[in-house]
C-alpha cells in the first residue's frame, strides 16, 4: 500500500531488493553478537528523537543537515509501511513491510533490523497512546530479525519484509490475551556502535476468536460545502452540488455504512442556491424634476380614489421573477453551434444523496447554530430549518427532525437551549465539552443527558480522539501537551483498531456506544477513509451502528461538566451582520406583501440570504461580508422599482386641497399600494393615505387631499405603505409652499373695500341729501317774502 511518509528522503529510489526476514525463533543472534544488541538497545534508549516516527510531518535528510564528519545525527530513518493482516488471527500469517533510508554521506556497512512486539495488551486508553512516544519503553519481545548482506549506500533506500508464520507469534489463543500490541522496527549500523538507531512504532490487533459483546460505533460524516466551493458556485453561476461534486462524490463512495449529515442547499438548483442576479434588481431610473411649477393644485374635484392613468414607464425594469436566477449565463459567440450537453457534475451527486438510507438534514447552508444563538436570532435559524423542509419536501424525501451539529469545539448552554427551542431532533458536542467529573477506569458512552437552565436536552457526545484517527489525525489526551499531528494511513487504521479494542477490554461485558465524526472542511483522501471504515466494520469487536441507535438509547449515569452559558468563537456571525439581513428581509417582505405573489421576491432574497449564514464562513468572514452587502444592494434596487417620482415645488393656497403623486411599478406583476404624505411642518396636514394600484411597468397618480393651516414651505415625504401598513422603499419628497391666506387676505381686502365704498356712497348721498334739503329750504323763503310784499 502506498502511503505518504515524507519522514525519509524524498526522491530516493531502491537500490536494492527487497529482503525477507525470517522470524527471531528461526534465526537468533549469535553468541558473538549479543553484546553488540545490548549496546544497541542502550542506543535505543539514549539517543531515540524525540519527534514520532509515526507522524507525517517531514524530517529533512541528515546529509542535508550535517557537517562533514558529522554521520551520526539522523544517518537512518526507518518507516513500516504494511501491515498483513490488519487483525491478526491464529491462523494467519504476520506480514510486517518496512523500508529503510541512508540519510548520512556514508555507507551503512551492517545493516541490522529488528521487530519487536509489546508483551502484553495496554490497559487503557492512554498506555496505549504512549507507545508512539519513541521515548516510552516497555517489555518487549524480539518477533524477526535482519541483517542484510550488503551495506546501504548514502542516499540509499531499501525495502525489508517480516515474515512469522501463523503459530510462531508467541500470543495465547485465549481471552485475556486478544488485543492490541505494540509493534516496533529498529535499524541500526552493526559495525559502528556510535550510530544513531533508527525506529518506527505502530500496532497489530489480536483476536484468537473469542466471545466478547461488540461495542456499537456510529460514524457521522459531514455532507456540507466549503467555503471554497460555496464561492465558487456563486462565481461560476452552478450549483453547490457541480461545485462540491468533485471532493464529494468520491467521499460519498466510502460512507455506505456511515450516517450523513446533509446541507440541504446541495440538493437544490443554481437557481435556489441563493444570490440575487444584478439584472433582477435593476430600478427605473427616476424622471428628473422641473425647477417649479406654478400649475395649480388640484383644489379638490378629483375622486378620493388613486386615479390609474397608464402612462409609459421610465427605463424597463427586470421583474421579480428574475430574481430567482441567482447567476448570469455565459453568451456564446454568434454563428458558434451549442456545445454538447453533459449532465452537470452535482446531478449523481445528488442522487447518491437523496438514496442514501442514513441521511440526516442539517439547517439550510449549514447555518451557524451557535452564531444565530449567540446574536438571539432563532427566527433566522427557523427559517433556515423551513428552507430545508421545503427543499425535503419538493425532493419527495420524507419529512424528518433536522440535527443541531454546532460547528464549534466550545459549544455552550445559549446554543443547545437555542437549537431545541427550534426543534432539532438532536445535538451533536464533542464529548470534551462535558467532561465526566468522576475518574473512571472505562470509557462511558458517547450520550449524556445536558442540563441547559431549567431544561433538559438529549445529546450525542463525538469521541474526539477515536474521530481524530478515523480522519488520520492524532489528538491529544485530555490534558497532554502533544500537538495534534497528521498520521500516516497506516498508523491511523491501526491505531483507530486498537483503541477500540482498548474500549472494548475495558468492559467486555458493558457494550459503550461510540459516534465517530469526520471533520466539516472534508480535506480527506476517500481511499484511506474507506480502507479504515472498511477495518472498523470488519473488526469482530465492533458493531457499525446508525446514529438513530445512539440517541434512542439511555444516556449512562455518570456525572458530566456543565457547558458554559456563552462562549463566543472568532469569525461567527455578529450582531451588525444579523440586522442587516432582517433589515434586508423586512425591506423584500414589505414589497412582497403589495405584490400577487409575494413568494416571487421573498423567496430567492430570503435564499440568498440564507447563504450568508452558513457556518462555514467562519473562515472566510469577509466573503459573507461581500453576500450580505451585494443582497442588500440588490434588494434596495428592486425595492426602488416601485417608487414616487420627483415633483416639482407645488404651491398651495388653498385651505384644503389635492396633491397629485405619480407613482411608478417597474415590476412584471401588479402592485397595489398605499400613497401617505407625511409633512414635516404642522402647517400642513395630511391625515389620510389612498390605496393605488399600479400596472407592472406602469405608471398611476395618486390625489392625496391635504388640509392648510398655515403658510410656509412645507416638506412633505411621500411614503408608499403595503397592505401591511410596512413601508416599501425610501420615501421620496415633495416641496409646497402653503400660501393658504392668501385667499384670506384677499377676501379681506375685496370686503375692506366694499366696506369703504358703502360708506362712501353713504356719506355721499347724506350730504347730497341735506344739500337739497337746504336747497329747498332757501327757495321755500324766498317765495314767502315774495308773497308778503
Amino acid at each position: 500500500m502506498s502511503r505518504p511518509r515524507p519522514s525519509g528522503p524524498a526522491g530516493r529510489t531502491h537500490d536494492r531488493r527487497p529482503a525477507t526476514a525470517r522470524p527471531a525463533a528461526r534465526r537468533a543472534p549469535g553468541r558473538a553478537a549479543r553484546p553488540l544488541l545490548a549496546l544497541l538497545l542502550t542506543l535505543l534508549v539514549a539517543l531515540a528523537p524525540a519527534a514520532p516516527a509515526w507522524a507525517t510531518a517531514p524530517t529533512p535528510p541528515a546529509a542535508e543537515e550535517a557537517d562533514e564528519g558529522d554521520d551520526a545525527a539522523g544517518r537512518l530513518v526507518v518507516d513500516i509501511t504494511e501491515i498483513a493482516p490488519a487483525v491478526l488471527e491464529p491462523d494467519a500469517d504476520l506480514t510486517v513491510t518496512a523500508t529503510v533510508t541512508n540519510g548520512a554521506t556514508t555507507a551503512v556497512e551492517q545493516p541490522m533490523l529488528r521487530m519487536r512486539m509489546q508483551r502484553s495488551a495496554p490497559i487503557s486508553r492512554s498506555a496505549l497512546e504512549r507507545w508512539l512516544d519513541l521515548d516510552y519503553r516497555s517489555a518487549t519481545t524480539l518477533l524477526a530479525a535482519e541483517d542484510l548482506d550488503q551495506p546501504l549506500a548514502p542516499g540509499a533506500t531499501t525495502t525489508v519484509t517480516f515474515t512469522v508464520p501463523a503459530g510462531e507469534v508467541p500470543l495465547a489463543a485465549s481471552y485475556t490475551a486478544w488485543g492490541p500490541r505494540g509493534l516496533e522496527v529498529t535499524a541500526a549500523d552493526g559495525a559502528d556502535a556510535t550510530t544513531e538507531p533508527a525506529q518506527d512504532r505502530s500496532f497489530l490487533v489480536w483476536w484468537p476468536d473469542v466471545e466478547v459483546t461488540p461495542t456499537p460505533v456510529a460514524v457521522l460524516a459531514p455532507i456540507v460545502p466549503t467555503a471554497a466551493e460555496r464561492t465558487t458556485a456563486i462565481d461560476a453561476g452552478v450549483s453547490l452540488a457541480d461545485a462540491a461534486a468533485p471532493r464529494l462524490t468520491p467521499l460519498l463512495e466510502v460512507l455506505d455504512d456511515a450516517d450523513l449529515a446533509v446541507d440541504p442547499a446541495l440538493l437544490a438548483p443554481a437557481a435556489a442556491d441563493g444570490g440575487l442576479g444584478d439584472d433582477a434588481t435593476a430600478a427605473p431610473e427616476p424622471t428628473a424634476p422641473a425647477e417649479e411649477t406654478t400649475a395649480p393644485v388640484d383644489d379638490g374635484a378629483a375622486p378620493a380614489e388613486g386615479t390609474a392613468e397608464p402612462t409609459a414607464s421610465a427605463e424597463p425594469t427586470a421583474s421579480a421573477e428574475s430574481t430567482a436566477s441567482a447567476e448570469p449565463t455565459a453568451s456564446a459567440e454568434p454563428g458558434d453551434a451549442p456545445p454538447p450537453k453533459e449532465a452537470p457534475a452535482g446531478t449523481a451527486l445528488v442522487a447518491a444523496l437523496a438514496d442514501h438510507p442514513r441521511f440526516h438534514a442539517l439547517p439550510w447552508a449549514d447555518a451557524d447554530v451557535a452564531a444565530l444563538a449567540h446574536t438571539g436570532a432563532r427566527d433566522l435559524l427557523e427559517a433556515a430549518v423551513a428552507q430545508t423542509r421545503t427543499t425535503l419536501a419538493d425532493l419527495d424525501l420524507p419529512a424528518q427532525e433536522w440535527i443541531a451539529w454546532p460547528d464549534t469545539a466550545d459549544p455552550d448552554q445559549v446554543t443547545v437551549r437555542t437549537a431545541a427551542a427550534a426543534g432539532a431532533g438532536s445535538v451533536v458536542l464533542p464529548s470534551r465539552s462535558v467532561e465526566v467529573t468522576d475518574r473512571l477506569t472505562y470509557t462511558p458512552a458517547g450520550l449524556a443527558t445536558v442540563a441547559v437552565g431549567e431544561t433538559e436536552v438529549r445529546a450525542v457526545l463525538a469521541d474526539e480522539r477515536l474521530s481524530a484517527m478515523l480522519a488520520g489525525t492524532h489528538e491529544p489526551v485530555a490534558g497532554g501537551e502533544t500537538e495534534v499531528v497528521e498520521l500516516d494511513d497506516l498508523t491511523a487504521r491501526q491505531l483507530l483498531l486498537a483503541d477500540t479494542a482498548v474500549i472494548t477490554r475495558e468492559r467486555p461485558s458493558d457494550p459503550r456506544a461510540l459516534l465517530l465524526t469526520l471533520p466539516r472542511d472534508g480535506a480527506l483522501a476517500p481511499d484511506a477513509l474507506g480502507e479504515r471504515l472498511d477495518a472498523l466494520a470488519a473488526a469482530p469487536w465492533v458493531d457499525v451502528v446508525p446514529v438513530a441507535d445512539l440517541v434512542a438509547a439511555e444516556p449512562p449515569d455518570v456525572e458530566r461538566d456543565a457547558l458554559p452559558e456563552r462562549a463566543i468563537d472568532p469569525g461567527e456571525l455578529d450582531g451588525a451582520d444579523v440586522a442587516t439581513i432582517t433589515e434586508v428581509l423586512s425591506a423584500a417582505s414589505a414589497l412582497a406583501a403589495a405584490t400577487p405573489d409575494p413568494e416571487q421576491i421573498t423567496g430567492p432574497a430570503q435564499t440568498a440570504l440564507l447563504v450568508a449564514l452558513s457556518a462555514e464562513w467562519r473562515t472566510d468572514p469577509g466573503t459573507r461580508a461581500t453576500i450580505l452587502a451585494t443582497v442588500a444592494d440588490s434588494v434596495a434596487a428592486l425595492t426602488s422599482a416601485v417608487a414616487a417620482q420627483p415633483s416639482s415645488t407645488l404651491n398651495l393656497i388653498n385651505d384644503d386641497a389635492r396633491i397629485p403623486v405619480s407613482v411608478t411599478n417597474g415590476l412584471d406583476q401588479d402592485v397595489r399600494v398605499e400613497v401617505r404624505l407625511e409633512p414635516r411642518d404642522a402647517r400642513l396636514v395630511a391625515e389620510e393615505g389612498i390605496p393605488l394600484e399600479i400596472a407592472p411597468r406602469q405608471s398611476a397618480t395618486a390625489q392625496i387631499p391635504v388640509h392648510a393651516v398655515g403658510s410656509g414651505d412645507v416638506v412633505v415625504d411621500v411614503v408608499l405603505a403595503g397592505p401591511d401598513g410596512a413601508e416599501i422603499g425610501a420615501a421620496s419628497e415633495i416641496r409646497v409652499r402653503v400660501r393658504a391666506d392668501w385667499e384670506n387676505l384677499g377676501t379681506g381686502a375685496a370686503a375692506g373695500a366694499l366696506l369703504v365704498l358703502l360708506v362712501v356712497g353713504l356719506v355721499r348721498t347724506v350730504r347730497r341729501n341735506r344739500r337739497a334739503q337746504a336747497l329747498r329750504a332757501t327757495g321755500a323763503l324766498t317765495n314767502d317774502d315774495g308773497g308778503a310784499q
